[in-house]
Formats: structure tokens, C-alpha cells, sequence
């Protein structure tokens, strides 16, 4: 296809989000890896395998020039690990890393401009954390920062994208049963795609984040997680440049013996400035809420071995039709933890 309507291509899957499995064009993808469960050695490691399918793999909104296929099978591994250089009983400090790579199964048909598997993603994260446990008002509290960096490259080179993320957080156990949270993030973000209009469509963007969250256990191993969050994508290209509020509500059950169940929704609400283009009529995008509804079901089967099968339904709603979508992902994982 030309160079103008591929741009045009291109920017019609970018009105959204991403097509590549963790990416989001207009917010950084991928955090950074946390030292969740650190035991007596210095480093953990585990990879993963998944296969699932995803109804919309492109992302396609109600009106779009994409002409290929939407749904197809997608199979990923993913290699992580985390080395603690310090590890004492008040301080850690880190280094993180994983890889990962993700590959649909449905090609070009006959007739198709677009195919799922030119969205195959291989994604490549590096980072250094540190933490350090104290007492806040008698009560046992933690405070962290971290650094990483994120690579994502598709078969699309002009969606390949870097980020950088710095982060600091803290929490305190206020009682037995209720604890509180909170965290910052600012992101520099920087895309291939390259658009003749950068003031207008350019994705690069610094991307803050202020979330505070109350994570609250119930009686029978059972939990409930309550966030707000409140992000300013400050990107050089007007039709990407946001404000949002984000709530989120997750809960934790035992279900029974190694099974375990986590149901979450999420509503992420947008506020843009319009979008500018010869393609899309006005006003453009002015609003967008993105709704996601989470399903989970983890399988301990040893301590080395898990299973996990897992439900994801998104749905995007905004002022015009060029900007609605909706995506389902169904699957299941097989994760080893090195002991």
C-alpha cells in the first residue's frame, strides 16, 4: 500500500490502543517488574507459557479502513527473573529483567491488507528497584522506588516503542485486616511511528500516574482491593494528549485446596482535547472510558508449578463510533517458579 495510506493505517489502530498483547499507545506499557515473594536466596526466576484468543487483535474500532481478519490464536513465553544484591531484614535493592514474546496464528487471507500476526511482539524489560520496610505511626509500613526500561518491537517496525519509568511507592498495615497504599509514576514514552503531522500525532509522550489504594481482608482467606488512580498523558501530538481517572475493584478468594479465584473491573475515563485529521469528522475524539472486566483461576500444583486459566472483556465507549471498540481474551498458563 502507499505511504499515505499506510499512515493512515497505521493511525486508525493508534486511535485506540495497541495491537501488541501489553502495549497501549497512549500510556506506557508493561511496568516493572516487583519483588513480590523474596525468599533466602538472592534471585528468583520463572517462565511462563499461554496460549489464549483474542477477538480483536488489531483493536479495530466501529469504523475503520483495517481489511484483515480480527480474531485469532496467540502462544507466548515469557522469561523473568529478579536478583537481590542487598537483602537484609529492613532493606532490599535489586535488578529485574524478563523477555517475552507473543505470536498470533492467523495470517493474511485472501483480499487482506492486514493480518493478526504483524502484530507478533517481543518485548524486553530491564530494571533496579529498592525497599525498605519501617514503622509509620507504630504500624508496620513500607517505602520503595524503582527504575525500568521497556522495549517493544513488532513486525509493524513504525509501532515499535521505549520507555523509561520511574516509580515510588509506600503502604502501611493501618490494622490486622486493613492496609493502605500509594504510589507514583512518570514515564517518558517514545514511538517509531513516524506521521507527517507530529504536533497533532505524535504518541511520545510524558505520562504521570498518582494511585492510592485500600486493600482490606476478609474473613476466609479472602480480600478486596479498592483504587483510584488519577493519569496525565502529556504527549506532543494533541490527538493523544489526555487526562483520566481510573477505578478499579478487585477481589481475592480461596476457593479450594491449591485453587484460587480473582475477579476484577476496571474503568478508565478519558478526557481529550478533540482530534484534529482529514478522516475523522469533528469534533473527534472528546471523551473515551475503557471498561475492563478480569476473570482468574490459579492452580498451585507444587510449589515449583502452577496453572491459571483466565477471562478479559474490554469495551471502549467515546463520543463518535471511529473510536469505539470492544476486545475479548480467553485462555490459560502454565508458569514453573526455579527452586
Amino acid at each position: 500500500m502507499g505511504r499515505s495510506t499506510y499512515l493512515n493505517a497505521v493511525l486508525c489502530a493508534a486511535l485506540l490502543y495497541s495491537a501488541s498483547v501489553p502495549a497501549a499507545f497512549e500510556a506506557p506499557s508493561s511496568g516493572p517488574i516487583t519483588d513480590s515473594d523474596p525468599g533466602p536466596r538472592p534471585w528468583d526466576a520463572s517462565v511462563s507459557l499461554s496460549y489464549g484468543r483474542d477477538s480483536n487483535v488489531a483493536l479495530v474500532p466501529e469504523i475503520s479502513s483495517y481489511t484483515g481478519t480480527k480474531d485469532s490464536g496467540v502462544m507466548a513465553i515469557n522469561l523473568s527473573g529478579v536478583y537481590r544484591v542487598v537483602q537484609s531484614v529492613d532493606l532490599t535493592v535489586g535488578l529485574t529483567g524478563a523477555v517475552s514474546r507473543a505470536g498470533y496464528s492467523e495470517g493474511k487471507a485472501p483480499g487482506d491488507l492486514d493480518s493478526p500476526d504483524e502484530y507478533d511482539l517481543t518485548v524486553y524489560n530491564t530494571g533496579i528497584f529498592v525497599q525498605r520496610k519501617l514503622r509509620l505511626w507504630k504500624k508496620p509500613a513500607q517505602l520503595g522506588a524503582n527504575y525500568d526500561y521497556n522495549q517493544e518491537n513488532l513486525r509493524i517496525e513504525d509501532l515499535a516503542s521505549t520507555n523509561q519509568r520511574i516509580g515510588l511507592n509506600g503502604s502501611v498495615q493501618a490494622t490486622p485486616r486493613l492496609a493502605f497504599s500509594a504510589a507514583y509514576d512518570y514515564s517518558d514514552f517514545e514511538s517509531d511511528t513516524d506521521f507527517p503531522t507530529p504536533s497533532l500525532d505524535s504518541r511520545d509522550a510524558k505520562h504521570q500516574s498518582l494511585s492510592v489504594s485500600a486493600i482490606y481482608r476478609l474473613s476466609g482467606l479472602r480480600k478486596i482491593i479498592l483504587t483510584l488512580a488519577n493519569t496525565d498523558n502529556n504527549a506532543e501530538g494533541d490527538n493523544f494528549d489526555y487526562d483520566a481517572t481510573v477505578l478499579g475493584v478487585r477481589f481475592e478468594t480461596h476457593v479450594t485446596g491449591p485453587v484460587w479465584l480473582a475477579l476484577g473491573a476496571n474503568m478508565d475515563m478519558r478526557d481529550y482535547k478533540g482530534f484534529v485529521s482529514g478522516f475523522i469528522p469533528p469534533p473527534g475524539r472528546t471523551d473515551q472510558d475503557v471498561m475492563t472486566y478480569t476473570a482468574q483461576l490459579v492452580w498451585t500444583i507444587s510449589r515449583q508449578l502452577s496453572a491459571d486459566f483466565y477471562v478479559d472483556q474490554t469495551s471502549y465507549d467515546a463520543n463518535q463510533l471511529e473510536f469505539e471498540a470492544d476486545r475479548s481474551k480467553a485462555g490459560a498458563a502454565v508458569t514453573w517458579k526455579f527452586k
